[in-house]
């Protein structure tokens, strides 16, 4: 079955029944014991939001949860909710169970989102949010009085539960909201006339002084008649109860703007009776003056880091001049990663790459998942959405790549409504939020890597998208390649080597497999030899002459037998002069390359691989590692720099710390021209030995600690010098184009015979050298 087919079949053959039974695993999961530390964390940053907390300052007792989806938001609420009493009530607008948990209490979000502009004299948003929280609190009040005084938090609200996944709709949970949509429309009902004539009042009388005065009186009057005299009850209830606090949450919280299409353009006035959730906040802003035994926090859960969705801007948020002096208080996004990860070591190389072994990679949503069709599916429709991947779309386009290279998000509006939509829509990662400025990230998260991979080999999908990356990314400036080497060029030439090289091999990236464990056949990645990686990069004869070449017939029959397996690239922070069998182990079984840090000695970066059989026992010692240096200079490295290059130690568990026999490095002069022998156009120069030590610093000691000491012998190794690009690397035949562009950005000339002086330029403005 080729990708394209597989896809089609995982995203398409969805049976309503596979829907129930996904219900009841994301149902159990959900319920299964907590891990992580994040809800004893946020648990103790409520003391610290509640002492720092300024009525004058702040927009009401509401702390935004954000992050990206299936990091554990709503989980987190289950959690605390058995510590504080708690409500949260969903409002997810795709009302299938499969795209997360829980599952969308219908009847709230028809209350707030269904039209109103038909209506008679219809009501305005504060008065519905009002309405709400008044029936929701009643109904809670009812229920917890009914309940034992020495319940748990957790047994305070247990009619709220869900008991059975597969029949959310006859559910006690979808009785309780109904009721309170009704109730909620009666209290609109019944009030309607004392609401009309609050509303009628003038709430922006330019005689007031303070205009925003006026409007919080308005608030306050929705508050005492709808909501005050039961959320005083609870809380005097609950405080007996021995409780100091109550939690309501509202899970998908944009959703109440899903109405008013809230713009950022002052000049488009949305209807005020159409919900919204700077209305919610309002209405929670007003319980301000109210003292009560209990705080009650409201949390707003969704995936939208942008504040301006939270507290938004246009006529719908600064009306009544409320958006003047308050603010949000810091926003909640430290959910926790790789939560389910495994210290466990793999029991063959062939595990790592089972579909289900990923799951225990990134966030907990995967785990949450059954099988590896299940798995895929989730992923490319988290990534893409529904309508599925589009490479002319460039949100769908750095979602692919940002979770395959490392690219950096750009500053100004537009790369901050990329980062915003990533968040939201593309798994990206918040990292931070300070003032406009949203720090976001794609960590390394293996099974988005494969869901993009499969996106990017249908079709023509991987050229279009390549167009898009750079005309709408890179060279808008949305996104920033940044480096001096080349860095950017190096990691797309290796996994568009590793995916081309897999199809073209294998005819498909996923595939189906026995393992060992498991009489049934199973979803898993093909791993792709480095022979034919390499072969794919360079060519069939590795851009060397046709003629007989012991060397590199020898290095094509030693590949022969590395598995490589990597589908996305990840930075570390440390300069590496060793690497231990865990860290190793932990690339092999998280797909993950390596690109150094800056100011790395030797090398850039590096992928591993496994030498041997798959199916076998894992032995670490059958861990291997390709190191890769870029040069981006028109002077071409000399011999001696290119014989320096060698791999850092492995430090094993026991026993003296090694190099591999026989591995590979990879020296890649990009910019350079000549060739390696005059009038033959020879690219590539292809050695074998121990690499040269380079002279030692003033103190005695090697340049760098990766390499072997006077009384160590540093292993044999390959060394693949290749120079040039466009006709270098035919992987890239198709992306010629492109590329050429992207490497021009790198050293700043479109004319490849300026590039000299255009080193020369840069030298001479950078004078303060320490060389």
């Amino acid at each position: 079955m080729r990708d394209s087919d597989l896809v089609h079949f995982l995203m398409n053959g969805c049976e309503p029944g596979i829907h129930v039974d996904q219900a009841h695993i994301l149902w159990e999961n959900f319920r299964s014991p907590y891990l992580g530390e994040t809800a004893n964390n946020f648990v103790t940053a409520l003391d610290h939001y509640e002492s720092n907390y300024d009525p004058e300052t702040h927009y009401g007792k509401t702390v935004a949860i954000v992050q990206s989806s299936g990091t554990g938001k709503s989980r987190l609420i289950e959690e605390i909710s058995k510590r504080i009493p708690s409500i949260s009530i969903c409002l997810r607008q795709d009302e299938r169970p499969t795209t997360g948990w829980p599952p969308t209490d219908t009847p709230a979000v028809h209350f707030f989102t269904r039209s109103r502009a038909v209506l008679k004299n219809p009501h305005m948003a504060e008065e519905l949010a009002a309405a709400f929280l008044g029936a929701l609190i009643e109904l809670l009040l009812n229920g917890i009085r009914e309940k034992p005084s020495m319940s748990t938090p957790k047994d305070f609200l247990s009619d709220w539960d869900i008991t059975d996944p597969g029949s959310s709709e006859q559910s006690r949970r979808h009785q309780l909201f109904t009721q309170v949509e009704d109730m909620a429309e009666a209290k609109l009902h019944n009030h309607r006339e004392e609401l009309r004539k609050l509303r009628s009042r003038p709430m922006d009388d330019p005689e007031l002084s303070d205009h925003r005065t006026n409007a919080l009186v308005w608030h306050k009057s929705l508050l005492r008649v709808l909501v005050r005299p039961h959320m005083e009850a609870l809380s005097e209830l609950v405080h007996s109860r021995g409780h100091r606090r109550f939690i309501i949450a509202f899970d998908e919280c944009t959703t109440l703007n899903s109405r008013i299409g809230i713009s950022t353009d002052p000049k488009l006035i949305p209807p005020r009776n159409e919900m919204s959730l700077i209305a919610l906040q309002r209405i929670v802003k007003a319980a301000d003056h109210l003292i009560l035994p209990v705080k009650f926090w409201f949390l707003l859960l969704d995936t939208n880091s942008s504040l301006y969705d939270l507290v938004p801007p246009g006529q719908i948020a600064p009306s009544f001049r409320l958006r003047d002096k308050f603010s949000m208080l810091h926003p909640w996004m430290y959910l926790g990663f790789n939560q389910h990860l495994s210290n466990d070591r793999l029991s063959t190389p062939q595990q790592a790459l089972l579909l289900r072994h990923l799951k225990m990679y990134g966030r907990p949503y995967w785990w949450a998942l059954s099988t590896g069709s299940s798995l895929l599916r989730a992923a490319r429709l988290k990534l893409f959405g529904a309508s599925g991947f589009n490479p002319g779309n460039r949100n769908h386009v750095f979602a692919a790549f940002s979770h395959r290279v490392l690219l950096e998000i750009g500053e100004g509006e537009g790369s901050s409504r990329l980062a915003v939509a990533a968040v939201r829509n593309h798994m990206r990662v918040l990292m931070g939020v300070a003032d406009n400025l949203v720090v976001t990230e794609a960590p390394s998260e293996p099974i988005l890597s494969v869901a993009a991979v499969t996106a990017l080999l249908e079709g023509d999908n991987y050229k279009r998208a390549f167009d898009t990356l750079l005309d709408e990314l890179i060279l808008k400036g949305l996104v920033i390649d940044r480096g001096l080497r080349g860095e950017l060029c190096c990691q797309l030439l290796m996994i568009l080597s590793r995916d081309t090289g897999t199809f073209k091999e294998a005819g498909e990236f996923v595939t189906m497999t026995k393992p060992p464990d498991n009489p049934n056949e199973e979803h898993a990645i093909v791993p792709l030899r480095l022979s034919t990686f390499l072969k794919t990069l360079l060519g069939p004869q590795l851009g060397l002459p046709l003629k007989k070449n012991k060397t590199r017939d020898r290095l094509l029959y030693n590949t022969a037998n590395v598995w490589i397996n990597f589908t996305h690239i990840v930075q570390v922070d440390e300069i590496i002069t060793e690497l231990t069998h865990e860290f190793l182990h932990k690339c092999w079984s998280s797909h993950a390359a390596i690109q150094c840090s800056f100011g790395q000695p030797v090398i850039d970066g590096f992928f591993v691989g496994y030498q041997g059989d798959l199916s076998q026992p894992f032995d670490c010692r059958n861990l291997i590692y390709t190191p890769w240096q870029a040069n981006a200079k028109t002077k071409a490295a000399s011999y001696t720099l290119v014989d320096c290059l060698a791999g850092p130690w492995i430090v094993p568990e026991q026993g003296p710390r090694y190099k591999p026999a026989n591995y590979l490095v990879i020296f890649m002069d990009l910019c350079v021209s000549a060739s390696f022998q005059q009038g033959q156009n020879l690219r590539c120069r292809l050695t074998y030995g121990e690499p040269q030590r380079p002279g030692k610093s003033a103190d005695g000691s090697a340049t760098w600690g990766g390499y072997a000491t006077e009384q160590e012998v540093e292993s044999k190794r390959y060394c693949l010098n290749v120079r040039g690009l466009s006709n270098t690397y035919p992987v890239i035949n198709g992306h010629k184009a492109r590329f050429k562009q992207l490497f021009e950005r790198t050293i700043g000339c479109s004319d490849a015979r300026f590039a000299v002086h255009a080193e020369n330029l840069r030298e001479s403005v950078r004078h303060l050298t320490l060389g």
